[in-house]
């Protein structure tokens, strides 16, 4: 088994962040409920990808223990949560997802090859990204998002990994627009029904937990517009994204991560 640091790279196409679909009706889905990772399988995923380095030309299968990724995550073992995850990992190895490489082109892929597995016996994770992720993964381009992995290790809030994400993806940019519909859909999957909730629910949460574990620093307002009738209503909310100073950043990772180099799992 390798080892994993909290300050290896995560990166990937923007694609992966911004564009999954999550209307899985259309796509006549009905086994899943959604094409959207949750917290506990895009940690799993991110831990994946920081082994993939720039001379990386192929997939090498993955041996985790999975023991150690609970722990890693700030999870006991034992209880419902622990049975979550089990379950969360076991769904995940047979995850497909469909993307919008652009609009009206709809293309689906597996996030695994065939014979992933999980040994209950030694506690083993076993897992390895097919061939259809390279381009989202090996081919790398301008439209890429790179983080350490201890950031999204570090998030425990229900939207907090979601949203950091999708924001880091903007980062180049230094702002971003993003609907109160696109909010609900792509960071809730459709938890939060009404748009008077996102901020309570979504983005108070996670934002402050964001701005306090990670690089990123977000602040943001609210924009409304009027129906035909002059009413009010929110339609989406302005993000201004800055990485945070250099000070900071290194006030965060002694503090959220310790001093050990920042050692998360596995064997030289």
């Amino acid at each position: 088994m390798k080892p994993y640091y909290k300050n290896y790279l995560v990166s990937q196409n923007n694609l992966l962040i911004q564009k999954i679909s999550t209307d899985t009706d259309i796509h006549r889905n009905p086994l899943m409920s959604s094409f959207l990772l949750d917290n506990y399988q895009r940690k799993l995923i991110a831990i994946m990808i920081s082994h993939i380095t720039k001379d990386t030309t192929d997939f090498c299968e993955e041996i985790i223990p999975f023991s150690s990724f609970v722990e890693m995550i700030g999870v006991n073992r034992g209880g419902n949560q622990y049975r979550e995850i089990i379950k969360s990992i076991d769904q995940l190895l047979r995850m497909s997802f469909c993307i919008e490489v652009e609009p009206g082109v709809y293309e689906y892929h597996h996030w695994f090859r065939d014979g992933c597995r999980i040994d209950t016996n030694k506690n083993l994770i076993y897992a390895c990204f097919s061939d259809g992720m390279r381009k989202f993964l090996l081919e790398k381009t301008k439209c890429f998002t790179q983080y350490e992995l201890g950031y999204i290790l570090s998030l425990k809030k229900k939207y907090s990994s979601r949203l950091y994400e999708y924001l880091h993806s903007f980062l180049a940019f230094g702002s971003a627009n993003i609907s109160a519909e696109n909010i609900k859909k792509l960071i809730t999957d459709n938890e939060v029904k009404e748009n008077k909730y996102i901020k309570a629910l979504v983005l108070e949460p996670s934002i402050t937990e964001i701005n306090n574990k990670t690089d990123l620093y977000i602040t943001y307002e609210p924009y409304y517009k009027k129906d035909l009738n002059g009413k009010k209503y929110l339609s989406s909310f302005n993000f201004k994204i800055d990485l945070q100073d250099e000070d900071s950043i290194n006030d965060i990772k002694i503090s959220k991560w310790g001093l050990d180099e920042g050692f998360v799992l596995g064997d030289e």
